[in-house]
Order: C-alpha cells, then structure tokens, then sequence
C-alpha cells in the first residue's frame, strides 16, 4: 500500500507516520475477508516501516502498530507492541512517551497519544465491530488466555461484557443502547444458552456461521456456557 498516487520513491522509509493505512484502522476498506489481497499489501507495508534503519518508534506510531496488527488478527505482533508500548515507550507513572532523538526532540516528551491510542489497539484486539458485524476475541494473544473485560462498546450502540477461559468465550452480556440489527461472529454458537431479557432465544445462524442478532433499545441479550 502506497502512501501516494504516484509511486514516489520513499523519502523517509523510516517515519513513524502510516497515513497510508488508514484505510485498513480505524476504517475498515481493507479487511482480510472482504480484501485479503490489500490486507497482505497493509501488512508489506508495516514490515518495512518496521524493519528501515531508525525506524520512528514513537509512543503512537508503536500503539498504531497494536490497532494494526489486532484488524490483521495478529495477535502475536499486536501483543508484542502492546509490551513494547507498555515498556521502553512508558515511564513508571503509565504515561507514554516519544523518545530523545526522534523528530529533533532533545529529550523524551509525553505524549498523551499512545495512551489512548494504546487503550483503543488493546480494546481491538479484544472486540471488533465494523462492516455491521461483532467478533469477540479477534486478536486474543495465548497471554491472555483467561481473562474478561466489561463495558467495552460496539458500533451501532452495543455495550458488552465478556468472560473466557481457554481462550473460549464463557460469558457474555450485550446490552443495547439503541435499536440494532448486526451479526455476531462466535465460534461454536450451537454450545451456548441463549437469553433475550432473561428468556430463552434461539438465534438465526446463517450459512456463513454468522449469528443474526435483532435488538430494540434497553434489550439484554446474555450467552453463557451450560
């Protein structure tokens, strides 16, 4: 993937920005099943920003490298920026910094960015929701293999909340804050209980394996391992 029209020769190989990507986070135009073709394009793309000489690894460009890696459903690359993002690239308050040397600074410089921006890769790899469909554990790295999260939003107007062992889905709450009609991407659905504002559902699974899910305002639809 290009950063311009034409197809300049890189003056800068090593620069921390990747506008040029922008198209695969936070937009979804290149997604591995609608486009694996400009997926694998994106992910040339990264390699050699991060293989160049001096590569910028600021505090942002590494939480870019997170939301990256985590829609390329990477979860071996995306957790090591997220260690990287939360070693080197952080000082021992959490604030994250661009290091001496980068861009001219004479000192390291907190930069509020990879703090957000690391907070939203790490939430990536944990939910996705674009092109109207939900997936839970995208990008879960075998580090977290046990773990939950709550209050996590999707796009659309779902809250959710989520359990795992063994990197399997146990528990789930979602929650709509609006009226809503998506897909769900969970794998084995057909194990789960399903309940629509407590009372048993049956969801329509579709030949794709993608879960239909219809929901009004204030609906709470629970899923939960018997």
């Amino acid at each position: 993937v290009q950063e311009w029209f034409e197809d300049y020769e890189e003056a800068h190989p090593n620069h921390r920005h990747t506008t040029h990507l922008l198209s695969l986070y936070p937009y979804s135009q290149i997604t591995l099943n609608k486009t694996p073709e400009l997926a694998k394009a994106a992910r040339k793309t990264i390699e050699r920003r991060l293989a160049a000489k001096d590569w910028e690894d600021t505090e942002w460009s590494r939480a870019n490298m997170i939301c990256f890696y985590a829609r390329l459903k990477d979860s071996e690359n995306a957790y090591n920026s997220v260690k990287q993002l939360l070693g080197k690239l952080s000082r021992e308050n959490m604030f994250t910094v661009s290091p001496a040397g980068i861009a001219g600074a004479g000192e390291d410089i907190f930069a509020f960015d990879g703090n957000t921006a690391g907070a939203a890769g790490i939430a990536e790899m944990l939910l996705q929701s674009h092109d109207n469909c939900i997936e839970l554990l995208p990008c879960l790295p075998k580090e977290w293999k046990n773990g939950n999260f709550k209050g996590l939003c999707a796009r659309g107007g779902i809250e959710i909340d989520a359990s795992w062992k063994n990197s399997q889905i146990v528990n789930a709450v979602l929650k709509a804050t609006a009226p809503i009609e998506f897909t769900l991407c969970l794998s084995n659905a057909k194990l789960y209980c399903w309940k629509l504002n407590k009372k048993t559902f049956i969801p329509k699974i579709k030949d794709d394996g993608l879960i239909y899910i219809s929901m009004n305002k204030g609906d709470n639809l629970t899923i939960i391992i018997p």
